[in-house]
């Protein structure tokens, strides 16, 4: 897929995803000429930033923090988005709430493509048939 295509993909998955809190918002997305940009909305930092900057956690606050993370994965999976690339590192938190961000790699699936091949993603998290090049889904996300 070339540049824009992969701008258009993300573009529409940040759009199906905009009902769901747990999920980064997109604010807006345009081209202009070369480039592409999308605005996302700002969150406070970075997930796992703000656990280490919470000393005194309590095992249920991590508990309800774990939770909304595993719980924006069971959204992006209704509408069929696979993310595969899912980290530490692509967990933002805002006011509390916990965010899944970067869909840069993410794919949609659909009739025409149920089962996604490839590798991508960060090599420490990648799921096993990512890795032998096997077909996967959105099992792969919650292996990560």
């Amino acid at each position: 897929a070339d540049c824009q295509e992969t701008v258009e993909v993300e573009v529409e998955i940040l759009r199906r995803i905009s009902i769901w809190d747990s999920c980064i918002q997109l604010t807006d997305a345009y081209t202009n000429g070369l480039f592409s940009y999308i605005i996302m909305e700002k969150c406070d930092g970075s997930f796992l930033s703000a656990i280490k900057n919470m000393p005194d956690i309590t095992e249920k606050t991590l508990a309800d923090l774990l939770r909304q993370a595993l719980s924006s994965l069971c959204c992006i999976h209704a509408v069929d988005v696979v993310h595969r690339d899912v980290k530490p590192d692509n967990y933002l938190i805002k006011n509390g709430i916990v965010k899944l961000c970067d869909f840069g790699m993410s794919e949609i699936l659909d009739k025409d493509q149920p089962a996604l091949t490839g590798c991508f993603g960060t090599a420490p998290y990648m799921s096993p048939e990512m890795l032998m090049q096997r077909e996967y889904g959105v099992k792969t996300d919650v292996w990560s």
